[in-house]
């Protein structure tokens, strides 16, 4: 495949993220990177940039982060194979709807969703944010989902996530994993 044509699915395909991405510093930071590249002031620059939110090593489905043992893990950035608003809405979306299709006998389902101090100022993405992301989402298809107040300790998650009989648990930290870093890990109701 020619490299033009490599380009420009990079560009289509980053510009479909910075459409669906809900945070406006990340979206508008993939968007000027697609023009300044495009415009050749700093192409190279930017192309490469893109490059390293945008993985095109392999034909569509592009590549997402990976859900490892708990969770997920990465740093925090624009892009599917970063941890921002959109990995996350999409990823608790997904969650959502498998808790649903496997609540076979219609009782009412709760989850618990707690977060770390970790940010990410220049693209305003957060802990924090990711954990109300994905309580919104969860309260969006009729899950019951309580958000615990303040910075809190993973071991507290396990334990409210048995104490209130919730079906899952999300633990928004990436331990002790670099600053740069965030990460989403799911307990299910055992804790």
């Amino acid at each position: 495949m020619a490299a033009e044509d490599i380009e420009s699915i990079l560009f289509q395909h980053a510009k479909a993220w910075a459409k669906l991405d809900p945070n406006v510093a990340t979206a508008s930071h993939v968007e000027n990177l697609i023009s300044r590249a495009k415009q050749h002031d700093d192409s190279a620059a930017s192309v490469e940039e893109l490059r390293s939110y945008f993985p095109t090593n392999q034909e569509p489905p592009h590549p997402r982060i990976g859900f490892g043992t708990a969770g997920l893990r990465g740093r925090m950035q624009p892009g599917p194979v970063g941890m921002n608003d959109l990995v996350v809405i999409q990823t608790a979306q997904g969650l959502a709807q498998d808790i649903l299709r496997h609540n076979t006998d219609g009782k009412p389902l709760k989850a618990v969703v707690a977060y770390d101090h970790r940010c990410h100022g220049t693209f305003d993405l957060s802990s924090k944010n990711f954990a109300i992301y994905t309580k919104l989402v969860f309260e969006s298809v009729g899950i019951t989902c309580t958000l615990l107040d303040g910075y809190v300790a993973t071991p507290i998650l396990a334990f409210a996530v048995t104490n209130i009989n919730a079906e899952v648990g999300i633990m928004v930290t990436a331990s002790h994993n670099p600053k740069q870093d965030d990460g989403y890990k799911v307990y299910w109701r055992d804790g």
